[in-house]
């Protein structure tokens, strides 16, 4: 399994419609056994409740992949909807891949449209 951090950069609204995006492209990077995930939220305007359920769900699987899934740069919408599900410590890095984040220039990576079809 890759100790690299990978870095998704989501824009828009994460929410029913295109939660399965992000699902979709973290479930991508666990079979590429890809299991330290970074999830910069600066880009997410709002996050409703099957937003969050997404990275709940994505959380489980990347624990049992052996992995780490953060996020970063939550707005105080995302922060009080992870702190009454009391969940903010959930989405922390294991020490390994903080060091790997601190290495890399992950503000950088590309960014991916949330679309609300």
């Amino acid at each position: 399994m890759s100790s690299e951090v990978k870095v998704l950069r989501p824009v828009g609204i994460l929410n029913a419609t295109c939660a399965n995006k992000l699902r979709e492209m973290i479930g991508d990077f666990i079979q590429a056994k890809q299991v330290n995930i970074l999830i910069d939220c600066a880009g997410i305007e709002f996050m409703d409740s099957m937003g969050l359920s997404c990275l709940i769900m994505s959380l489980k699987k990347v624990r049992i992949a052996g992995g780490s899934l953060a996020l970063t740069n939550t707005n105080s919408q995302i922060r009080l909807l992870l702190e009454v599900a009391a969940l903010e410590d959930s989405f922390k890095m294991n020490a390994e891949s903080l060091v790997v984040i601190k290495t890399t220039n992950w503000k950088n990576e590309p960014i991916f449209y949330l679309e609300n079809l």
